[in-house]
């Protein structure tokens, strides 16, 4: 899906990928995807051993929750 975003003076809030990683050395994730795949694995990671309450818990199959 391609997106028309407006020009200046209006903020866009977008992350270029590509230009952060050239200016990283070439190191990091050049996609929003890719990101939040990586913010998602050093979570889990470190906060494995820690159980969540079930009503924060994305599978909550609880009834009346």
């Amino acid at each position: 899906e391609e997106e028309h975003l407006l020009e200046y003076p209006y903020p866009t809030n977008c992350t270029n990928y590509d230009e952060m990683w050239r200016i990283n050395n070439k190191t990091g994730p050049r996609s929003q995807e890719v990101c939040q795949n990586k913010c998602s694995d050093s979570f889990k990671e470190h906060c494995s051993e820690y159980l969540l309450p079930p009503m924060l818990s994305r599978n909550n199959d609880t009834p009346g929750i």
